[in-house]
Order: structure tokens, then C-alpha cells, then sequence
């Protein structure tokens, strides 16, 4: 894709890019590959701790933009954690713990971007708690 200009101040660039939702499979350790599209969904399998990392969405450009991580928990009483990319920076200093329940859903939105010295950083939130459909 190329860019589009629209006015004299909105520049989007492969816009395209950032819409699409990929189902990730899950082990103990997975990567979520941004550039795969900004809306993407973690299925927890029966291994109960996870280690993520993340690629770079914006593929090496100094693009800033939303991601959003669904993730399910397992069908069973057994609580999952995350140990979450040392990128992801988060409210108060502390990850979210995440829902425990049969088959629930978190909503863990990321604002991507890199500081001046190129460094990335993922500021993350959390929506927790949403019941199996």
C-alpha cells in the first residue's frame, strides 16, 4: 500500500496494516507477532504459565498505534498467569492479574510506541472479568 493524504495535516500510512484478528495458538512460551494485525486472540491451552513477547508492529518505522490482546482462559478451575515482555510498561508499576474462571475473557489494550532513543514501549491496560459467550 502507499500513503494517503487527506487535508493538509493527516498523513495514514498503510492503513490496511492494522486491522486484522489472528487466532494465536499457545505454548509456554509464544510470540505475538503485531504485524499479523492489532487484534489478536490468546487461547490458553492446559499449560497454566505463559511468557510472551511481542514483535514490532511498526517493523522498525517510528509509528505509534493501538493493539489489543484478547485472552482466554482455559476451560478449567485452574488459574493461568502471563510474564509479560519487559517493553510493556503498566499502570502503578504492576501487571493485571487475570481472570480465573472457566473459559473467561481479558481485554489487555496496549498504546505502542517508541521513545526518542528508539526504544519500544507497550503501555498496557486491562479489561477483565468478560463470562464466556
Amino acid at each position: 500500500t502507499s500513503d494517503t493524504t487527506i487535508g493538509d495535516n493527516l498523513i495514514i500510512t498503510d492503513a490496511a496494516y492494522f486491522n486484522d484478528l489472528t487466532v494465536v495458538s499457545s505454548s509456554s512460551s509464544t510470540t505475538i507477532d503485531w504485524t499479523n494485525g492489532n487484534k489478536q486472540i490468546y487461547d490458553f491451552d492446559a499449560n497454566h504459565v505463559k511468557t510472551l513477547t511481542f514483535t514490532d508492529p511498526a517493523s522498525g518505522n517510528s509509528t505509534s498505534c493501538s493493539l489489543t490482546l484478547i485472552v482466554k482462559q482455559y476451560e478449567d478451575t485452574n488459574a493461568q498467569t502471563i510474564t509479560w515482555p519487559g517493553s510493556v510498561k503498566w499502570p502503578g508499576g504492576s501487571a493485571p492479574t487475570l481472570s480465573t474462571g472457566n473459559a473467561d475473557y481479558d481485554v489487555i489494550s496496549f498504546l505502542f510506541t517508541k521513545d526518542s532513543g528508539g526504544t519500544v514501549v507497550y503501555y498496557g491496560s486491562a479489561a477483565l472479568d468478560f463470562s464466556a459467550p
